[in-house]
Order: structure tokens, then C-alpha cells, then sequence
């Protein structure tokens, strides 16, 4: 699970590459800000293109709007709503805080009492067990399962449906109150933009 939520820098870098229009970032600033104004259609693109440049298998397969995982590709994909509720609770190194990292919002995460009305740069606020940020507040992150169908059940690494209306989203923004951030969960229709939603890579451990 990667320490920060994609930043403007690392998107804007994809654009370019690939001659996309820049995501607004409402004058906010962008460089180190976590990127919004992507939907869950970029955020699988993206993911290809950074596993391609960096040399590993893309996990994707995206035929328009259709979008398949390979499992066992070894490149940077969107976490499970499973694998991100596990980081974000500390993984095996859980002290069982409320918020990710903290019993504090205050130490972890930027919401509508602290963020001045907009995102902040990523890895200004405590790290949690295991040494990632801002997974309490800051952007809503896009997951990979579809809601629609079951939510994942019980077991080791369970993988949530492949297809849905909405996809699913977790850990709150810089707009929402305490409550929301709190293992709570939503969704949203993978092809709208706003300033409320970013994402976060991950990969496959290999070995362990």
C-alpha cells in the first residue's frame, strides 16, 4: 500500500505522458496536494500506465468502460476495500485507535474542523501503525470493488465484486466531520469528478 494518496506532481506527470488535460485543483495548489478531480476510470488507467513504465505486468484489462483484474499480474493496482480497511486499521501492527493511526482525529487527519476548507499536502499529519498517511480525511479513495453485490466476506484477503453500479470508496475528506471518518463506507459512479476524491496505489506483495 503506497505511504501517500497519488499527488498532483505524480498525475500530472500521466497527463503529460500521455497527452491528457490536467485535473482541475480549484486553486488550491497542487505539487504535493493530493489529486482530485479523477475518476475510478483514471485511477485504472493511471495504474497501467505507471506498472508500464516501471516495468511490471499491468493488472488491468480495459476494453471502454469495461475494466478486468489479472490477480496475479505484478503491478500497481487500487486496493480492495478489504486490503484497505486492513492498512488502514494498522494490519497486524494494530493498536485498535478509532481514527487510522490515532484515537485523535486531530494527529491524523485533515477533515472540516482543521483543513481550511480544502485538501492538504500528503504526509503532514501522523503516519499510522504501519507507517501510512492520511488514510483518516484528506480524499476519499477510490477502491476497486463494485457495490451492487455482496460486500466481501470473511476470510484472508477476500476480494469485493468485480462489477456494480457504484464503486466503493473509503476514509473521509477534507470536508466531512469526525463520524465519517470512522470505518464508514461509501460510494460513487466511477465516472464523475470532484474535489473530494483521490486514490491510493497498490501492489502485490511477492514472497511473503
Amino acid at each position: 500500500m503506497a505511504k501517500h494518496q497519488l499527488t498532483f506532481d505524480e498525475y500530472d506527470a500521466f497527463c503529460k505522458a500521455t497527452r491528457r488535460k490536467l485535473p482541475k485543483d480549484e486553486n488550491w495548489g497542487r505539487s504535493s496536494r493530493p489529486v482530485i478531480y479523477v475518476n475510478w476510470f483514471n485511477a485504472v488507467q493511471y495504474c497501467n500506465w505507471c506498472s508500464q513504465k516501471e516495468g511490471f505486468q499491468e493488472v488491468y484489462q480495459i476494453n471502454q468502460k469495461q475494466v478486468s483484474a489479472n490477480w496475479q499480474a505484478n503491478g500497481y493496482r487500487l486496493p480492495t476495500e478489504a486490503e484497505w480497511e486492513y492498512a488502514a486499521r494498522g494490519g497486524k501492527q494494530s493498536r485498535g485507535f478509532e481514527f487510522s493511526g490515532s484515537n485523535n482525529a486531530d494527529e491524523v487527519a485533515w477533515r472540516a474542523k482543521n483543513s481550511e476548507g480544502k485538501t492538504q499536502p500528503v504526509g503532514l499529519k501522523k503516519a499510522n501503525e504501519l507507517g501510512i498517511y492520511d488514510m483518516s480525511g484528506n480524499v476519499w479513495e477510490w477502491c476497486w470493488d463494485g457495490i451492487g453485490k455482496k460486500r466481501p466476506s470473511a476470510g484472508i484477503d477476500p476480494k469485493g465484486a468485480a462489477t456494480g453500479t457504484r464503486r466503493v470508496l473509503r476514509g473521509g475528506s477534507w470536508s466531512d466531520v469526525e463520524g465519517i471518518l470512522v470505518d464508514f463506507l461509501a460510494g460513487s459512479y466511477p465516472g464523475p469528478k470532484n474535489c473530494f476524491i483521490g486514490f491510493r496505489l497498490a501492489m502485490t506483495a511477492v514472497g511473503l
